[in-house]
């Protein structure tokens, strides 16, 4: 099917005016889905973090906002003890890799032996 050229300013405000509605009507769809989310996140933070907000507010109904704030405190304090882990996780790291030189020294040594066989 063609559009003649009479016919297309009213194929494009048609077009148009159909595009505004679906974006009309999209838009609280997509808006409650972002709603959703955001909520669901709030909920598993609260999940997770349970003893830390027992801990900083015990008798009290939490709002999302002091979920959010309990969170990026707990964060925080993590933040500050990290170091710990990240020497220990450099320890591990310098230990593989001199395992790994290691390995690849005993197996150049081999790997010498058997072409000096091979030669016999």
């Amino acid at each position: 099917m063609t559009i003649s050229k009479e016919h297309l300013p009213l194929h494009n405000k048609f077009t148009n005016q159909l595009l505004l509605l679906y974006l009309q009507l999209r838009k609280p769809v997509v808006e409650k889905m972002r709603r959703d989310r955001i909520n669901s996140s709030i909920e598993q933070l609260r999940t997770l973090l349970a003893p830390e907000f027992l801990n900083q507010q015990p008798d009290s109904k939490l709002e999302k906002v002091d979920i959010l704030e309990i969170t990026v405190s707990f964060l925080r304090r993590q933040q500050k003890q990290q170091p710990v882990f990240s020497t220990r996780s450099t320890a591990v790291s310098e230990g593989f890799s001199r395992c790994v030189h290691k390995v690849l020294h005993f197996l150049s040594k081999d790997e010498v032996k058997t072409q000096s066989q091979r030669n016999c």
